[in-house]
């Protein structure tokens, strides 16, 4: 994640500070998360390093539950989180309707609801980025200073 991330956890953070999320979903989904900087210098320094073929690095090194992530988002922006707190069998059934309705008018799903995406939420994703770290000498950006920079950009965009 980082600054203007395009991708899901970017359109999260940016639906949550600009209060377009209409509800709390799949609160007890664990995501690891990392700078994309810290990716960009886990791919050049294991392009650099000396034999080093056939090595293979994750960058990540955060482990947090989504509503982990709805409360620091929180804190940070200052924008309260949803109140309304759906249950994951709710948000799926939702969200295959959505795609459902997307796929007859040849338009992405409201609010981003894919439901394969959705699917995917709720398993969460884990990753130990620590081979990177003793390995390839990686320091990872803190995670509250991702998200700062990330909604920085966001409201940067805004204006």
């Amino acid at each position: 994640m980082g600054p203007g991330d395009p991708k899901f956890t970017g359109q999260f953070i940016k639906r949550l500070i600009r209060r377009e999320a209409p509800a709390r979903a799949f609160e007890d989904s664990v995501f690891t998360f990392v700078h994309v900087r810290d990716v960009v210098e886990v791919i050049v320094r294991a392009a650099d390093k000396e034999n080093n073929i056939g090595e293979k690095y994750i960058a990540g090194k955060y482990q947090i539950s989504t509503r982990e992530m709805y409360e620091l988002v929180s804190e940070i922006s200052g924008v309260p989180a949803p109140k309304l707190r759906l249950p994951d069998s709710v948000v799926l059934l939702n969200a295959r309707v959505l795609t459902w309705l997307a796929d007859l008018v040849k338009k992405p799903p409201m609010w981003g609801m894919a439901f394969e995406g959705m699917r995917t939420v709720k398993e969460g994703t884990r990753a130990d980025g620590s081979k990177a770290e003793r390995e390839l000498g990686i320091t990872y950006t803190p995670l509250r200073t991702a998200i700062e920079e990330a909604i920085e950009s966001y409201r940067v965009q805004a204006l």
